[in-house]
């Protein structure tokens, strides 16, 4: 194993751990410092981001990585940006209209939860900017991992410190959705300007 393909195969593994050990490391603490019914809105409000991510990033993290990949290997890379901007297009068009629908169904039928879910649509909205499949096929995933670990370890800190009494319940889900707004816009910036 050459030594790029390590340090790829070890940035994978950092942005991989980042984004699994985020949610064990915050939300067993959210869950000491919210009484029951604030936590279960917390966790409600996510799943249901979780199909709006879902919706969003569908399968171009697969067919992204192919068509940059192969548009890079060919030496086109007018194609591969063209690809690039396509993907994120369509994700943004998609997450525009998922997001729409179910602001206006939950802010007349579930009103309570609907500033939660506004919030937390920044999570999705960071996993749409942060655009993995153009780091693995560009083979930089390196500057991606590093951008997610450090915002990651942030968002920690702050929860830590800042989320102290039961009524916080919006600034908590701020910062961990911040978070990946954070990244996402970090990324999509070194992204716009590698390209």
């Amino acid at each position: 194993m050459s030594k790029n393909s390590l340090i790829n195969l070890l940035s994978l593994a950092l942005i991989q751990g980042s984004n699994a050990l985020f949610p064990l490391a915050v939300f067993p603490y959210l869950f000491s410092v919210f009484d029951n019914a604030e936590f279960s809105k917390i966790v409600i409000s996510e799943a249901i981001i979780m199909y709006v991510l879902s919706i969003c990033l569908y399968s171009f993290d697969v067919s992204g990585v192919k068509d940059i990949a192969s548009k890079q290997k060919e030496q086109k890379r007018e194609k591969a940006k063209e690809v690039y901007w396509t993907v994120l297009s369509l994700r943004l068009i998609l997450f525009l209209f998922i997001a729409l629908c179910i602001l206006i169904s939950t802010y007349i039928f579930f009103n309570s939860y609907f500033h939660i879910l506004l919030i937390w649509l920044m999570f999705p909205l960071g996993m749409i900017f942060q655009a993995n499949f153009y780091y693995q096929a560009m083979e930089v995933n390196i500057k991606l991992g590093l951008i997610v670990f450090i915002s990651r370890v942030l968002a920690c800190f702050l929860t830590y410190y800042l989320i102290k009494d039961p009524g916080s319940s919006l600034l908590s889900i701020s910062i961990i959705a911040g978070s990946f707004l954070l990244s996402g816009l970090l990324s999509f910036g070194y992204q716009v300007y590698s390209l």
